[in-house]
């Protein structure tokens, strides 16, 4: 598309593909263990809630281990508890302890944070602005 764009002429087709390395797994290829999982195939954990940026898996609390989101890896996911998650062979993964029972991981970009503080900056100036200038316009 974009050569097309140069030339300044349309396209019919108006795709263009994206090329990225996914190491999540579908359903429909033989490896996929579910997702969620752990590095040791004895033990289970299934998932409670999904969303596409939250997920809920409940853990069977027996030894230490390494659990699996099925999505690729993002500086933005975190767990719940502060909990460290690490790119583990592109996945998202997290240390789980004995005591453990669910695990939340969710997607928060540090960038949505930033947005919402200065979108809620931006509308206290504007409703100020608003009421200033309304203040200045009764004196006159």
């Amino acid at each position: 598309m974009y050569p097309a764009f140069l030339r300044n002429e349309g396209t019919l087709d108006c795709r263009e593909e994206t090329h990225f390395s996914s190491k999540a797994i579908s359903i429909e290829v033989s490896g996929y263990r579910g997702e969620v999982f752990f590095e040791d195939e004895s033990r289970k954990a299934d998932v409670q809630y999904w969303s596409p940026n939250r997920i809920v898996a409940n853990v069977e609390p027996t030894m230490e281990g390494r659990l699996f989101l099925n999505q690729n890896q993002a500086n933005s996911w975190k767990a719940n508890r502060n909990r460290e998650v690490e790119p583990y062979n592109g996945l998202v993964s997290t240390r789980v302890t004995p005591q453990d029972t669910q695990i939340t991981f969710y997607y928060l970009p540090d960038s949505f944070i930033v947005g919402a503080i200065l979108s809620f900056f931006g509308i206290g100036l504007a409703f100020f602005l608003i009421r200033y200038a309304q203040v200045f316009k009764d004196r006159s």
